[in-house]
């Protein structure tokens, strides 16, 4: 792919397509000078701008990423996905008062689930958590049939520890939409996280698969309902296909290499722990639960050495 979009008189959409490809395996250098290689005229133009603006970010290259994400706000101000963006890049720069003003203002000239999950994560990420849950029990109290926000007030919930909580505004969400399969996925992770009602997550993770087959989150979910129950190699063979369809998630590595380790793939599991700190590494922003890298490196430590080949 590479060669191809050096090549002469390549199609602009294959340097876009190298660009995807980096991205997709952390590497932000070569993505974002993938991306730059997507000439304006070029239907993908846009999409390739703000990838190249958020790998920028990502790699502190703040003055050029925000100079992107401005002139893409200044173009398509009213576009969600941009404001969303240029905010974390602001709050990444070492601006969070400007991230936060700037979704602000999104959301007074039009409210919607997306923004205020974005400013909600943003108070969360500056130790403003329970700010974050009162606006959002705000936004429920004005719109309390719309399911997109009853999640997102569920995943603040959960990401403030506060798991019954987030049970029930995912319940929440079911009663209004029964067929929203993040909300049963997530519904399902909870309870089986937390060890409770095994048979209802396995049922509710289930039902989000048929609607969404594959999904490598939801394979993921259902091989920790089986990891939690005990059945481990059923387990192991839920991860590694949930692995294949969302390859290099930290989360998923993990969990991975807990169900390897249990059928005493010891170096299987080593290998993918492994690998989950290097993506760690490569974007910490992929940490999804506090303290995974600690985790990791604790399981890691704890393996038996093995004895030298003789």
């Amino acid at each position: 792919l590479e060669a191809a979009r050096r090549g002469d008189h390549a199609d602009p959409r294959l340097a876009y397509y190298a660009g995807l490809v980096h991205e997709r395996m952390r590497r932000f250098a070569d993505a974002a000078e993938a991306f730059a290689g997507v000439p304006a005229e070029a239907d993908v133009y846009a999409d390739a701008r703000l990838r190249r603006a958020r790998s920028l970010s990502l790699l502190g290259e703040h003055s050029r990423a925000l100079t992107l994400f401005r002139a893409a706000m200044q173009e398509s101000p009213a576009d969600v996905e941009v404001r969303m963006q240029f905010a974390r890049a602001l709050e990444r720069g070492g601006t969070p008062n400007r991230a936060e003003l700037l979704l602000r203002e999104g959301l007074s000239a039009g409210p919607s689930a997306a923004l205020y999950d974005a400013l909600a994560a943003t108070l969360h990420r500056q130790g403003r958590g329970r700010e974050a849950l009162t606006l959002l029990r705000g936004a429920v109290a004005r719109f309390p049939r719309d399911e997109d926000l009853l999640y997102v007030l569920g995943a603040a919930h959960e990401r403030q520890g506060d798991v019954t909580g987030a049970l029930a505004r995912m319940r929440a969400v079911l009663a209004v939409s029964p067929d929203h399969a993040a909300a049963l996925n997530f519904l399902g992770y909870l309870l089986a996280q937390a060890g409770q009602n095994l048979d209802e997550a396995e049922r509710r993770v289930r039902r989000a698969l048929e609607l969404r087959p594959d999904t490598g989150a939801y394979l993921d979910s259902l091989g920790w309902v089986y990891f939690r129950r005990g059945d481990y190699a059923r387990a192991v063979d839920a991860l590694e296909r949930a692995s294949t369809l969302a390859p290099d998630e930290p989360v998923i590595l993990e969990h991975l290499g807990d169900a390897y380790q249990r059928v005493a793939r010891t170096d299987d599991a080593a290998a993918v722990w492994r690998r989950a700190l290097e993506v760690l590494t490569l974007d910490p922003e992929s940490c999804e639960p506090p303290g995974q890298r600690a985790a990791l490196e604790r399981k890691l430590n704890a393996l038996p050495t093995r004895a030298p080949d003789r």
